[in-house]
């Protein structure tokens, strides 16, 4: 028979995978998540917000707040849900991008500084062809759009991949 506190973990454990997914699909290609998160402005010196909008010629990038896979001493390595439409295009084409950065911690202000960003993988599986092409210029624009995020929110993201975790 399970106890008590296994059955608690368990539902726990549940609950916080269910969260992440929701959270994952609520940025995905569905109408109302995206009236729901509109791109925001980028700012220097405050976390701006997700998701984080930016062009390219005729293409614009919507990269959705990174997920982190790791955080080690300040090496963060994470992985980012990412639109992407090009001029004239009806539907943006979503993909996956693989990120690490050093990072530099602002207690105070709250804030970490993301230094030398880099993009180490990119998967756009319904559009294989244009992936090099928009991994190159995410990897161009990509540090400059996001140069700082909110202490919080990296916290809070590695709380969640830490329960994700111990429950598998």
């Amino acid at each position: 028979m399970e106890n008590r506190e296994s059955r608690m973990k368990r539902e726990i454990t549940g609950l916080m995978r269910g969260l992440l997914y929701m959270s994952l699909a609520l940025a995905g290609p569905f109408p109302g998540a995206a009236a729901a998160q509109q791109p925001v402005a980028v700012a220097d010196s405050v976390d701006a917000g997700w998701p984080r909008a930016f062009t390219s010629g005729g293409t614009t990038f919507s990269v959705y707040q990174p997920q982190i896979e790791s955080w080690t001493e300040n090496r963060l390595a994470a992985r980012a849900a990412v639109a992407v439409r090009d001029a004239g295009a009806a539907e943006p084409t979503f993909g996956v991008i693989w990120l690490s950065s050093r990072t530099d911690v602002d207690k105070t202000s709250r804030l970490v500084s993301l230094e030398d960003l880099t993009i180490t993988r990119a998967s756009f599986p319904s559009a294989p062809g244009s992936q090099e092409s928009w991994q190159a210029s995410l990897q161009r624009l990509l540090p400059e759009a996001c140069k700082t995020i909110a202490l919080d929110r990296l916290e809070s993201e590695l709380a969640v991949q830490q329960q994700v975790a111990k429950g598998s």
